[in-house]
């Protein structure tokens, strides 16, 4: 067995520094989650996947900027209109939600329901920072 030894001073201050960090960091939580659905375009050329996005949050909590990290673009217009709409608070009711959060949509499709408007839709917000869309 590999074991390895600090100096006592050492080791306060590294737990020290994990301590401090925790409590810098700020976590952001939806205050309003807005459904979307379906983008047409894609749901009509069968598209599905994933879209990665980072939200910049103002201190009031609303979105001030949406930058898209990874997936495909017809998915990424309907994912950025969406995160606009929400709001944020910082998870200790404390004002200033200023920072930034990343958000992961799924987007899926079943059955044969390509054209039509009248397909059947399901939105649902896993806490907290995923989001599914079937049609």
């Amino acid at each position: 067995m590999l074991r390895k030894t600090f100096p006592k001073g050492l080791l306060f201050l590294s737990v020290l520094m994990t301590i401090s960090c925790a409590e810098a960091a700020t976590e952001l939580s939806p205050a309003r989650v807005l459904g979307m659905t379906y983008p047409v375009e894609a749901r009509g050329a069968r598209i599905e996947g994933d879209v990665k996005a980072t939200c910049s949050i103002r201190s009031d909590g609303s979105v001030t900027d949406v930058t898209i990290i990874s997936g495909h673009r017809v998915l990424a217009r309907s994912v950025i209109s969406n995160l606009y709409r929400w709001t944020f608070r910082r998870s200790d009711n404390e004002s200033g939600a200023a920072g930034q959060v990343i958000v992961r949509y799924s987007f899926h499709l079943k059955g044969d329901c390509v054209r039509s408007t009248n397909c059947k839709e399901e939105y649902w917000y896993e806490f907290p920072d995923h989001i599914t869309v079937v049609s």
